[in-house]
């Protein structure tokens, strides 16, 4: 994959940017990450760091940095989140700062004390309110069919297993007021997009913001409410891309 660069923003992003943040005196790309925007560590002239991501409004990925934009306007201060600091979508990009926070990965192994605190994280998005955001179903409408497609080749292992989790499926079954994390992975515990992070207490993520609907209902996350919180028994972080 090829990310945009820093110098690929052009002059009149790169000053709104600084006028906000202040002199940047080094960009540094983020070596992880699938997403083909610019994703980098932005070192400032009073010492400090700022986290970026930008992608071209034409592109065909910008509907993804939009969502993230959103989410990063309405996730509630309690989220363990980089908070969103500056956001522009002039001169033809999407843009957005958002706080540095340096850290490990992650481990999911089975039995790491990191799961707990990954799983805690989970929980705690899904009090998150979900006004506008995208229905699950849309993403996912199409997932049985490339099954299906993958099924026919009949080359994976517990085959039967496979089908029948796939004749069972209901997209029916996604339905509620729940904001779900929609693209959980190895590479990103509990985000949307930034990566999970950690400033000295527990995992931080941004999520990849979904809901899942109540059909005839206010949209958001009900399903959450008066659910105790609990603090995350684990310790654990990752930088960011």
């Amino acid at each position: 994959m090829t990310r945009f660069q820093w110098e690929d923003l052009p002059q009149a992003v790169r000053d709104a940017i600084q006028d906000h943040a202040g002199p940047v005196v080094k960009a540094e790309t983020a070596a992880a990450g699938l997403m083909p925007g610019v994703a980098a560590r932005l070192y400032l002239g009073d010492g400090g760091s700022v986290f970026l991501k930008a992608c071209p409004a034409d592109h065909p990925a910008a509907t993804l940095y939009e969502r993230e934009l959103w989410a990063g306007r309405v996730l509630p201060a309690a989220v363990p989140t980089p908070r969103l600091r500056w956001s522009s979508t002039e001169h033809g990009w999407v843009a957005m700062l958002h706080t540095f926070i340096d850290g490990r990965a992650v481990d999911l192994s089975p039995g790491s004390p990191d799961v707990p605190a990954v799983l805690w994280l989970v929980a705690e998005l899904g009090s998150c309110p979900g006004d506008d955001a995208p229905p699950v179903s849309g993403n996912v409408s199409a997932l049985p069919a490339k099954g299906r497609r993958l099924l026919d080749r009949g080359t994976l292992p517990d085959q039967a297993r496979y089908v029948a989790a796939l004749d069972r499926w209901d997209v029916a079954g996604l339905e509620g007021t729940t904001l779900l994390h929609y693209d959980l992975h190895a590479g990103r515990p509990g985000q949307c997009r930034p990566q999970p992070l950690s400033g000295g207490g527990g995992v931080r993520h941004r999520p990849v913001p979904r809901r899942a609907p109540r059909p005839g209902g206010r949209r958001g996350c009900a399903a959450a409410r008066g659910r105790p919180r609990r603090r995350p028994p684990a310790r654990s972080s990752r930088r960011r891309s």
